[in-house]
């Protein structure tokens, strides 16, 4: 389970900031819904929003988050000595750019609580470490620590961090992870932890990730599900069918044989009058929303049914809101998340704010994201992005937002900052204004 991601200095971030998945206790409502227990104490959260103007950071983040986890999952084996690594300082002030990155990740795995976390420029690792807590002993303890002493790239490992031997540590690049490496040659800790990562779906908007939900049409999973999913958006579709296409990609592999790539052909059937079946191609008539729906289905569906966790970023895009607050619903209910999957998603769309649910265990309709459930991103007056919670806001006379306070009305009024300020919308200047 995914418990938080903090970030410094690293697009339009400049100081620290954390996104936090863990529950706050203070918050009663819906806890048996949109909660999941960690242990006797503290629970964990199914679903996260973050909303925000235009340009305030929600993106970034979510690219701060992929860039995180593809260089822990490709450091070592798949960059070479010379690549560069993926880092975007601030750019916005004089210091920063020079000053190196800093990632760190909180989760869980089979009952064991990982804090891991490095700092890089484009050229080097500057620091890397891995601490672990469990049941047994709640203070975390390191696994390994890794810092440049001078021009030495010094990693010292414990000796519980099983098969990281000082044969490894010499192997281990100045541009690769330490945790990369240790992966790549068989460290079984270490294995357990990018597995986990793996199992993560980011879901970005610039991207089209079609050819996963045909892949597993075409490999017979969820088939029924995603229709049902797509009759959301298109009650014609009746079913849908995916073609498999190999095709030469133009590289040759280590064997010197051609390297082949798949695509995937999706068509759409619909029932005519007379009951005739026939089949269209989805990519070309497919409305965008459907398009998009599909892109979201396989996804989705594999993430419930594995537990995992999913980032989507703009998830309201194309969507219309009820069909968004069914996705947030799928995840938010045990019933149909029983694995506890966690969706962390942005979105311009504030209807969510002011949408209630039953609860049953309050019996009593709430709102269907909870106080800590609602992050915020916006811009400070150096250009630099920001993210605060709903639940540790306070108004300017220092009060806290109340459970039952609208949400939605007092976000879009500028009560809680995060709102694009367009001062007085006249584009058009003077000479409009003239009629000239």
């Amino acid at each position: 389970m995914f418990i938080r991601f903090s970030l410094e200095n690293f697009l339009s971030f400049r100081e620290r900031q954390t996104l936090d998945m863990m529950a706050v206790r203070t918050c009663k409502e819906r806890r048996e819904e949109n909660t999941f227990p960690l242990d006797g104490k503290d629970a964990v959260l199914r679903t996260l929003a973050l909303y925000g103007a235009n340009a305030s950071g929600k993106s970034n983040l979510f690219k701060a988050m992929f860039s995180c986890v593809d260089f822990i999952r490709t450091s070592s084996f798949e960059r070479a000595a010379t690549d560069d690594i993926p880092v975007i300082p601030f750019l916005f002030d004089m210091t920063s750019p020079d000053m190196p990155t800093t990632f760190e990740l909180e989760f869980v795995v089979e009952e064991v609580w990982y804090k891991y976390g490095f700092s890089a420029t484009s050229k080097r690792i500057e620091s890397e470490w891995l601490y672990t807590k469990t049941k047994e002993s709640a203070t975390l303890r390191p696994k390994f620590v890794r810092k440049r002493d001078g021009v030495e790239d010094a990693i010292e490992v414990h000796p519980s961090f099983a098969g990281a031997d000082d044969l490894i540590v010499d192997k281990t690049r100045e541009n690769a992870l330490f945790l990369s490496t240790c992966a790549g040659l068989a460290v079984r800790e270490a294995i357990t932890i990018l597995k986990e990562m793996s199992s993560w779906s980011f879901i970005m908007a610039s991207q089209n990730r079609m050819s996963r939900t045909a892949r597993m049409i075409a490999e017979g999973r969820f088939c029924e599900e995603i229709v049902r999913f797509i009759n959301m958006t298109d009650p014609s579709v009746d079913g849908l069918d995916v073609e498999r296409e190999e095709y030469d990609s133009g590289r040759v592999g280590a064997d010197g044989m051609p390297m082949k790539r798949t695509r995937y052909r999706v068509m759409m059937k619909h029932k005519m009058d007379g009951k005739e079946i026939i089949r269209l191609p989805f990519d070309f008539l497919g409305s965008l929303g459907t398009q998009k729906a599909f892109d979201l289905a396989g996804p989705i569906f594999n993430a419930l049914s594995t537990g995992s966790l999913i980032f989507i970023d703009e998830l309201d895009s194309r969507l219309h809101p009820i069909l968004t607050r069914e996705i947030i619903k799928l995840f938010n209910d045990p019933k149909t998340n029983p694995k506890n999957a966690q969706l962390v998603f942005n979105t311009h769309d504030t209807n969510l704010l002011n949408c209630k649910v039953y609860s049953p265990s309050r019996n009593k309709k709430e709102q269907l994201l909870r106080r800590d459930q609602v992050y915020f991103a916006e811009r400070t007056g150096e250009f630099a992005s920001r993210i605060y919670s709903l639940v540790d806001f306070h108004y300017e006379d220092g009060r806290q937002v109340r459970n039952d306070a609208s949400f939605e009305k007092e976000y879009l009024a500028g009560e809680y900052g995060a709102i694009p300020f367009i001062g007085q919308f006249d584009l058009c200047g003077e000479d409009h204004e003239q009629g000239t």
